[in-house]
């Protein structure tokens, strides 16, 4: 559920910066008003998709391996073999 949640909130921060470069690309003719803005929301926005990519990577790293030592202790559990 936390994973899903982060994906989720990674992929509307995505899609806002989808629409701040649309928005930086189709404000440049009406004479620098507010360019600068909006690049500095871009840089944050950036910023926080870096960091929130390399999360939900370890997450699912993490994730895999708890998945993978569970199987190997089902696996030494049935073969009834004592585990420490």
């Amino acid at each position: 559920m936390r994973l899903s949640g982060l994906k989720r909130s990674l992929q509307k921060d995505r899609a806002a910066e989808h629409q701040l470069l649309l928005l930086g690309d189709g404000g440049d003719g009406d004479g620098g008003g507010g360019g600068g803005g909006v690049q500095l929301a871009l840089g944050k926005l950036q910023l926080k998709i870096q960091n929130q990519t390399a999360l939900v990577t370890r997450t699912e790293q993490i994730m895999n391996e708890k998945v993978d030592r569970g199987v190997l202790q089902r696996m030494v559990d049935t073969s009834g073999k004592l585990v420490r």
